[in-house]
């Protein structure tokens, strides 16, 4: 009897800890979703073409990484790797702002690497 106590406690605490995380995988999936639509606006609105662009321009490389990120949420079930991927996401996402406003119009994605080392 006490190893079947101790089995459903764990079951009901293991449970809220996993409800949680699905909640927060799919609010991360919503807003990667918009993040990746917003740099899809944004590339066409400016002529960037991801589909056959070879250079490194900075919204080619954050499209790249959100979607890379979209198809892991999926698979990812610890709530440490769902905050990462939400930190990921803000700092994407503020990336994104800053190019809107013009912060980044005259950087190829070579300045910007040579900038973030």
């Amino acid at each position: 009897i006490a190893q079947c106590l101790v089995g459903s406690e764990m079951c009901i605490r293991d449970r809220n800890t996993m409800y949680d995380a699905v909640m927060k995988m799919e609010q991360l999936l919503g807003v990667y979703e918009r993040l990746i639509d917003d740099l899809a606006g944004y590339m066409k609105e400016n002529g960037i073409d991801y589909t056959n662009d070879d250079s490194v321009h900075p919204a080619i490389m954050l499209y790249s990484e959100a979607g890379r990120i979209y198809s892991r949420l999926l698979r990812t079930r610890k709530m440490e790797d769902l905050l990462r991927m939400e930190g990921e996401y803000n700092l994407m996402n503020g990336m994104v702002n800053e190019m809107k406003a013009g912060a980044w119009a005259n950087l190829s994605g070579e300045d910007v690497s040579r900038k973030v080392m």
